[in-house]
This record gives C-alpha cells, structure tokens and sequence, in this order.
C-alpha cells in the first residue's frame, strides 16, 4: 500500500506542522529539483577539469547530434529562452568550443558549429554523462529505468507551455499525406538508367541538406527510387505555393536545380491531396 504524506513525514521523524502540509519527500517538485541538483554536481565534478560546465551539457549534446544549428534551432531542441542561449553560447565561444559562421543558404543568420576541440572531447563527454546516468540509476532495472524516464516525459509534456505548439510545429514540419493538411506538394519524376539513379539521388539529397532544408516554408523531401532502376521521384513538401516559388527564385536553388536537370530529364508538378485510404 503507498504511504501518505504523513506516513512518509513518520518514517522520516519528520512532525507534520497543524494544517495543510505536504512532506518534501512526497512532492514530486521537490525530489525531481534536488535529482536535478544532484546531477549537476556529479557532472560538474567530472566535466570541469575538461573546461565544460554542465550548463553547457545539453547545447553540446544537440550539435553532437547535428551540427550546424542555428541559436533558434538550439532553443527548441533545449529548451532553453534565447538570452540564457545567447549568454551560454557566448561563454561556449569563449572556451573554444563552438564557432559561430554565416549560413550558406541565407546570411543573414549565422549557424552554430562544433570546434575540433569539442569534437575531441565528445567521446569523454559522452562516456561521462553515461557514467553519472549510471550511478543515479544504481539499483533499478531496465524495465524501471524505462518506466522513469516515460514518467519524466509525461510530467515534463504536462508542464512545458511549448508541448502544444511543438506538437503542431512537427506536424507542419514532418512529411503528412492527408486531405487536411495545408501544403503545397512537389512530386518531381526524373528518368534515369541504373547507372545514374544512385547519382542522381546523392545529388537531391545534397541539395536537400545544403539549400532547400534552410528556406522559409520547407517541410520535407522523400527522395523515392523505382526498382527497376528507371525512375527517382522527389517528394517535397512546402508550406504554400508562395514559399514554393520563393525557392525557384533563389540562385542557389536554381543552381542545384539545373544540375538535376541536366542530369535527368524530369516532370515537375504541384499537387495536393484529394484522398487518402486505409486498409
């Protein structure tokens, strides 16, 4: 049977004050601020003879996991508000970790990028947050691990304002077929032969990774090969026609664009969708 605040104010020889009271140890606010706590400490003492503080754990860890962010971009993965950003990644430059430079797609932005230092020490790191998560984790199994990091999710979803908006954000900005879904589709068919549809491909996703991904109104590309070797169809997504045509009005997109169409002939066309059916 669980124990109730009191009980647990018992066994803890703590004496409830007369009143409402809620023992610190049965708060959940309480227990996840002073884990919280603790983790930081045992990080700190392991990463600062690295030159990292834990504050700068989490900016590191999304960088690891791609490079090349912009300060935005940072704060929504974090979520972390810009100033604490802006004054974390300035430190961050300071220490040799991070630079910052101009982004090729649009310069008015400057992307957030790994020095070789922090590279270097991306394996310690790594190897060192593990250690820490192992020792805070001493005595559960697997299936409780699972259970408490679900259970920090859930919390954290029914607090985070953000939850929401972040929900519609991924659904604008992931690859959605249906009836309901506002967005102006490019279905691209190229023709090619065996030997090219793999060229082909690496030169899309290229031009995916380096300009299309960086323009306003971009949602998404499925590049899609035939298996008879004979076809490479590009599946995008654009948030409307105006950010379509925005695109085909940039230089760099037009440079990459004329680089597949000499490559391939193709058959580019807006559509939308009209239906969708399940089995």
């Amino acid at each position: 049977m669980a124990s109730t605040p009191h009980q647990i104010a018992d066994e803890e020889g703590l004496s409830p004050v007369s009143g409402a009271s809620l023992a610190r140890q049965a708060s959940v606010g309480y227990q996840v601020n002073h884990l919280a706590r603790l983790l930081a400490q045992a990080l700190r003492e392991r990463v600062e003879p690295l030159g990292v503080v834990p504050g700068q754990f989490a900016q590191l860890l999304a960088l690891y996991e791609q490079d090349g962010l912009t300060q935005a971009e940072l704060c929504a993965r974090v979520r972390i508000e810009q100033p604490t950003m802006a004054s974390t990644l300035a430190r961050m430059q300071r220490d040799g970790l991070i630079d910052r430079v101009p982004d090729p797609a649009d310069g008015r932005r400057a992307l957030v990028t790994l020095t070789p230092r922090a590279r270097e020490l991306q394996d310690q790191l790594i190897a060192t947050a593990r250690a820490v998560n192992s020792t805070a984790t001493r005595g559960l199994d697997p299936s409780q691990t699972t259970a408490f990091l679900a259970a920090l999710a859930c919390a954290i979803d029914n607090l985070d304002p953000t939850h929401d908006k972040q929900k519609e954000e991924h659904f604008m900005t992931s690859t959605t077929i249906a009836t309901d879904h506002d967005v102006a589709t490019l279905i691209n068919v190229f023709t090619v032969t065996r030997e090219t549809q793999q060229p082909l491909v690496d030169l899309l996703v290229e031009a995916t990774e380096k300009v299309m991904r960086h323009r306003p109104g971009f949602v998404s590309a499925s590049i899609h090969v035939s298996l008879d070797g004979t076809r490479v169809v590009n599946y995008a997504q654009w948030r409307s026609r105006e950010d379509f045509q925005a695109m085909l009005d940039d230089p760099a997109a037009q440079q990459h664009m004329a680089a597949a169409g000499d490559f391939a002939p193709a058959e580019p066309h807006l559509y939308h969708v009209t239906s969708v059916l399940h089995g």
